[in-house]
């Protein structure tokens, strides 16, 4: 028999493999209504599975999967899922993200569902920034591509998470307010301009 403890954690364990099996074989069957009743039943939905040199998450294989990919993906995301992961690991932890491949893929509610999270970085395209590997920003891979649909869904992100969200407007926004700014200035320099030569027309005009 083993001790009060150890029996407790070999009934955790026992039940955390049960349902972790569970929600792989939900993913396995691209079968959203099954992954939510494992992770309302108490799935991890972040577990790390496959091989040390190729490690998988439930993320990864919604996406490779494809079918149903985007509602399982929220799904996931929702329950706690990170979604700032590489797609796969190219040497050192290092590999374009999954949100960058999402991108490539034209996955738009896949890319949708990542960045419904709050914990999602915008600007993470993968390999750790590393210069030797120089990678677009996700929105600016999206522009680079055409795909309208995907820079929409950032800036819908950005718009919904508020003040947070600010560091991935676009571009396009940030230069339409300094043009703005930019105007604002010129009409105040040209109103200080003219009350400067009425006043000193007035002057003139009073000899002083």
């Amino acid at each position: 028999m083993f001790p009060a403890g150890r029996a407790d954690w070999y009934r955790e364990e026992s039940m955390k493999r049960t349902l972790d099996q569970r929600l792989a074989d939900a993913l396995d069957a691209c079968d959203p209504v099954a992954v939510k009743a494992a992770l309302d039943a108490g799935a991890d939905p972040d577990p790390v599975r496959g091989h040390y040199t190729e490690p998988k998450k439930p993320l990864h294989q919604a996406f490779e999967n494809k079918r149903n990919a985007a509602a399982i993906a929220a799904l996931l995301v929702k329950a706690g899922a990170n979604p700032n992961i590489v797609a796969h690991d190219e040497g050192y932890g290092l590999g374009p993200s999954l949100l960058t491949r999402a991108i490539e893929d034209h996955e738009t509610g896949f890319v949708k569902a990542l960045l419904a999270s709050d914990k999602a970085d915008p600007d993470f395209s993968g390999f750790g920034g590393n210069p030797r590997h120089p990678r677009p920003s996700p929105i600016e891979l999206a522009r680079q591509k055409g795909f309208g649909d995907i820079v929409r869904a950032f800036e819908d992100a950005a718009d919904a998470k508020g003040p947070p969200g600010e560091r991935c407007r676009t571009a396009d926004a940030f230069n339409s307010e300094a043009a703005e700014l930019e105007r604002k200035a010129a009409r105040l320099h040209e109103r200080a301009r003219r009350l400067e030569n009425d006043g000193y027309g007035a002057a003139r005009k009073f000899g002083v």
